[in-house]
């Protein structure tokens, strides 16, 4: 769901993903963002709340705020796990795999 477009506040996030999972305390194996500059902080406050209530969740960014600050995003948004750099569609998808089957990620070149 694209809940930056809609934008939805961050207390409805929060309710509408606890509401769907409610007896699942970790229903999420990752949470994703991405965006442009223009949405970093979206990004950070989203992060956060989210984190606060999952933080066994991985939590990744990509697009073009954070291929472009990739160290800085990673400062700033302390929530995040993971800065998935350029065009990240097969990345992410080998990021996944990798990480069902319990292999090191950290060796994909744009993670």
């Amino acid at each position: 769901m694209d809940i930056n477009m809609v934008r939805i506040g961050i207390d409805q996030i929060r309710e509408d993903l606890k509401e769907v999972y409610a007896d699942d305390k970790t229903p999420w194996d990752i949470f994703g963002f991405s965006g442009l500059i223009t949405s970093h902080k979206w990004i950070r406050e989203t992060a956060e709340a989210l984190k606060r209530d999952w933080p066994d969740t991985f939590f990744i960014a990509g697009g073009g705020c954070a291929s472009s600050l990739m160290k800085d995003m990673l400062r700033w948004i302390p929530s995040l796990d993971a800065i998935c750099y350029g065009e990240g569609e097969n990345t992410l998808i080998e990021l996944l795999d990798k990480s069902a089957s319990g292999e090191l990620w950290g060796e994909l070149g744009e993670v």
